[in-house]
């Protein structure tokens, strides 16, 4: 069946044919149209195959192909045709069915192909009336007929397998060409011994690799891999020697944390340590009592929005490689968010001008706010480099439905006029303050 049209045939691939179409059956002159192949097997009932252009008798159909064979061995040939067919290995006539007949024959023929590759061709012939054929090739895999081993594998290697914190190897290998090849099996030594253990079990392994999880300790082994044909061959072994089974080292402590209270969270940042796959950052209450995983990143700054605003919270940062292997911990630092920006600010001026009531609100998870600043501007963006009056003696709070504290100051203002601009912050115990409130607009009135 024509897997694709007018290629060359050496884009056929490995294990396709080449299969051209000729207007005669002496295959002379140029072919009227050349495919690939999977397989030979057509009906081409009584005239020639669709859309080429042959006749519908005296044509004729060549399919060849170059292929490895592996270790060779036992291989059976079958034809089945009507009219004409020859098979060809590396030239020499293995079946020969010619001549103009009305009914379908078939020949089996037992072949010993030698290791490497080989040509192989089958030509066709249909004279008159209908025409058919199919041809296969397959290894003899009787253990009584075949005794020749697989080839050995190549190309083994064996590498710890990254990130696999079971300090897993991962032995790999090229994939073998044999033609009847069962599967694969997987051994096992220290290096320097001389005793071989099988790790792959009972069943063979379909692919070409496996991952095995030996001895943690940072031992060496070698591994040897084998072919093992339908017959029950098994082939030499091909090795890899010396393969560590873990990096049991672990990368350095992280250096130069800092940590930095923002209103979204604390942010920390770090040096980069050498080999880090990602870090663990943790975060442990003051009393040592409690260490939480916070975050793995990859990079060397991370912000921890978890954190209440009203904890004072030690970071340290641990290293993990690509073995998983974590370092030590860094040094504690202690920090803690900001209290949270006063909201739904409101000012109400009284008729003299002489005082302002100012009223905000805080959220319930706000932090622990010691007192509050009032900035004043004649412009806007509000002035925080400015004098500010405190605000903390004469505030009177209240709960409001929605579980929010809602604080009331009243600030005496005699002499202002004009319009002005509020806009508040807060702090907490170590005169930390948060970022300002949005500003809100005062106008008094003409003295």
């Amino acid at each position: 069946m024509p897997v694709g049209v007018a290629q060359a045939a050496s884009s056929c691939g490995a294990g396709v044919w080449t299969e051209r179409y000729y207007s005669n059956t002496s295959f002379s002159g140029m072919p009227k149209k050349s495919v690939c192949d999977k397989a030979i097997d057509e009906n081409y009932g009584s005239g020639g195959p669709p859309g080429v252009g042959l006749p519908r008798d005296k044509f004729g159909v060549r399919w060849t192909m170059n292929r490895d064979f592996g270790s060779g061995g036992p291989f059976v040939f079958t034809a089945t045709v009507r009219d004409g067919i020859r098979v060809y290995l590396d030239g020499q006539r293995k079946i020969d069915l010619w001549g103009d007949v009305d009914k379908t024959r078939t020949k089996s023929v037992n072949v010993n192909i030698p290791r490497g590759k080989h040509a192989l061709r089958v030509d066709f012939a249909a004279f008159t009336g209908k025409a058919d054929v199919t041809f296969a090739y397959q290894s003899r895999t009787s253990p009584d007929v075949d005794k020749v081993r697989p080839l050995a594998p190549t190309g083994v290697g064996g590498a710890l397998v990254p990130g696999y914190r079971a300090i897993g190897v991962s032995v790999k290998w090229a994939k073998n060409v044999e033609l009847d090849l069962g599967g694969y099996r997987l051994y096992r030594r220290p290096t320097g011994s001389t005793t071989w253990t099988l790790i792959s079990g009972r069943k063979l392994i379909p692919g070409h690799s496996y991952t095995d999880v030996p001895a943690t300790d940072g031992s060496a082994f070698d591994y040897a891999v084998t072919a093992v044909d339908q017959a029950g061959n098994e082939s030499s072994p091909g090795v890899v020697k010396g393969v560590a089974s873990g990096d049991i080292t672990p990368p350095a402590t992280p250096t130069g944390l800092t940590a930095t209270g923002t209103d979204a969270g604390v942010e920390l940042s770090w040096h980069p340590v050498p080999g880090a796959k990602y870090y663990e950052v943790v975060r442990v209450n003051p009393q040592l009592t409690e260490q939480v995983l916070v975050g793995t990143p990859k990079g060397t700054t991370f912000t921890d929005t978890t954190v209440a605003r009203d904890v004072d919270a030690l970071y340290r940062v641990a290293a993990v490689d690509e073995a998983g292997n974590t370092s030590a911990y860094s040094s504690d630092l202690t920090t803690r968010r900001l209290v949270a920006a006063p909201g739904d600010v409101a000012a109400t001026v009284s008729k003299s001008g002489a005082k302002v009531t100012l009223t905000w609100t805080v959220p319930a998870d706000g932090g622990d706010y010691v007192g509050f600043n009032v900035y004043v501007s004649e412009s806007l963006p509000v002035d925080l480099s400015a004098k500010h009056w405190g605000c903390t003696s004469s505030v009177a709070w209240s709960e409001t439905a929605d579980g929010r504290w809602q604080a009331t100051c009243t600030m005496s203002t005699t002499g202002w006029t004009g319009t002005l601009y509020f806009a508040l912050t807060g702090y907490d115990q170590y005169n930390d303050e948060s970022l300002p409130s949005q500003p809100v607009t005062v106008t008094f009135p003409d003295s």
